[in-house]
């Protein structure tokens, strides 16, 4: 979930180093953050998005602007309602 005050995700360090390993030794196997928000971000964007930041030596969590996120329906697609079988 975002921080409601400042308008932030905290990620993981360790999430996104984990992240990264999944994608190479998996490729073409996509891996997607989805926030409690239903938005959604890749460990690439969060590592590209947070790279220009200063980092702490102690700091656990990269914080990325909500801004930065994708809605759900535009990377997964819309859920289209069921219909009645005929």
């Amino acid at each position: 979930m975002p921080s409601s005050s400042s308008g932030r995700y905290a990620v993981a360090d360790e999430a996104v180093h984990a992240g990264l390993q999944f994608i190479a030794a998996n490729r073409p196997t996509p891996l997607y953050y989805v926030f409690g928000d239903l938005r959604v971000l890749t460990p690439v964007e969060v590592l590209h998005y947070t790279g220009h930041a200063e980092r702490r030596h102690d700091g656990a969590y990269r914080l990325v602007s909500t801004r930065q996120a994708h809605p759900f329906d535009t990377v997964f697609g819309r859920r289209l309602p069921l219909r009645a079988a005929d």
